[in-house]
């Protein structure tokens, strides 16, 4: 009998506990109301990682509360499955959830301040209630919220993916309101604007859905062989552009459905609901539209798994690099658990708009101007609606948003 290399036998190990993480469609476990609290039991890790994220001198218990929570985000998202394919959307934003909670895990480990608010100086200890930096309205809302102080500092840790009102989110684009602040006024105008994005959307679901061969879970292809090249790609571009707009209107109904929840059933205050876009076909370049006008709920979690650590292998061109790779392999991560395999398209559309930044920023080093005007729209464009044909399917998954919505207010 060969013996087995010392190198073959530890990628074979690496490999089974990989699977163990991460296994294949036919050995998941049924996803039901029994095995439920097995797949989403990680929440009680970042929960209390989050709570320690808010409070003084605790890196070094978060640091060891990692693992745990990595295994269980994986473990717990990739080891169950619906086996339905009605159900693929919900698949694909439990697997999104799953990593998202993963890498916020790693965002309060390698934390070594914690999380602080504009204008904290300092944190609690564990043992103490609040801060001494807390704003009068902070501590009134804490003694008239119906959860200890701890659970409120947790779950606003958790929430807070673009960081408004924190220090990690200084540098967040926020869109300008156009909305009036006065709380009841602030929620009729969300409320048109929910109504008004919600039937938009539906309107262009439901055309790109009466296209033959597209919307079904089944499969399908919206690049028609029968037809000549140039007829081809214009067919497709133009169900691109379709689905962008379902997109765009369904992102922005999900959070106006947010703001009217948490302004108008949890007393929230109408600033900390900003709208998640601003208009992102009207972007004049890439840079425009990834870090103004698309929204950026998720922008922390790929610049600390990505642009952090490309940054600092390779500067500034590691950090973009770093940041739409983290961003691809999010995506497809989320699709894998549908059981379809690793499609690279998905990673490889997310990688090539660095190259387009890189490409603006080359420009303007040698210009001196930025990318903008009708031009620079027609660029984005191209990256953004002739490139992103590669990864449809991706797409229209998330048009879906829409029957999720449906279902929620039906």
């Amino acid at each position: 009998m060969a013996r087995v290399s010392f190198r073959t036998e530890l990628l074979l190990t690496l490999e089974r506990a990989f699977r163990e993480l991460v296994p294949e469609p036919p050995k998941r476990y049924p996803l039901t109301w029994k095995t439920a609290p097995y797949a989403y039991a990680y929440l009680l890790p970042l929960l209390f990682m989050a709570y320690l994220s808010q409070r003084r001198d605790t890196q070094i218990i978060r640091l060891l509360l990692l693992p745990t929570c990595l295994v269980m985000a994986i473990r717990g998202t990739y080891a169950y499955d619906w086996f339905e394919p009605d159900y693929y959307f919900f698949t694909w934003l439990r697997g999104l959830t799953g990593l998202a909670a993963a890498g916020l895990s790693v965002d309060f480990a390698f934390s070594q301040t914690a999380r602080l608010k504009v204008g904290e100086t300092s944190l609690p200890a564990i043992n103490e209630p609040e801060s001494l930096d807390d704003s009068e309205d902070v501590k009134k809302r804490r003694q008239n919220g119906i959860f200890p102080a701890w659970l409120s500092d947790a779950v606003e840790a958790l929430s807070t993916m673009r960081g408004i009102g924190w220090n990690f989110g200084k540098s967040t684009y926020i869109p300008r309101e156009r909305r009036p602040l006065e709380r009841q006024a602030f929620l009729r105008e969300t409320a048109r604007l929910f109504i008004k994005k919600f039937i938009l959307a539906d309107i262009f679901e439901s055309l790109i859905k009466s296209i033959t061969g597209i919307g079904s879970t089944s499969g399908g292809s919206m690049f028609f062989s029968n037809y000549p090249v140039f007829k081809r790609y214009a067919v497709s571009t133009g169900i691109q552009f379709l689905a962008g707009i379902t997109l765009t209107n369904g992102v922005e109904c999900l959070n106006l459905l947010l703001t009217i929840i948490g302004v108008g059933l949890l007393g929230q205050s109408p600033t900390e609901w900003p709208l998640i876009l601003d208009q992102p076909f009207d972007s004049e370049s890439l840079h425009d539209f990834w870090t103004q006008r698309w929204h950026q709920t998720l922008r922390r979690i790929f610049v600390v798994l990505g642009g952090i650590p490309g940054e600092y292998l390779y500067g500034r061109t590691g950090f973009i690099f770093g940041a739409f790779l983290a961003s691809g392999l999010f995506h497809e991560g989320g699709t894998y658990l549908m059981g379809r395999g690793v499609d690279y398209r998905v990673v490889l559309f997310f990688v090539l708009q660095s190259l387009g930044v890189w490409m603006e920023e080359f420009y303007r080093y040698v210009t001196g101007k930025r990318v903008g005007g009708i031009p620079g729209t027609l660029w984005t464009y191209f990256w953004i609606i002739g490139l992103g044909q590669m990864c449809s399917t991706w797409l229209f998954m998330k048009a879906y948003c829409m029957q999720v919505l449906t279902v929620l207010l039906s």
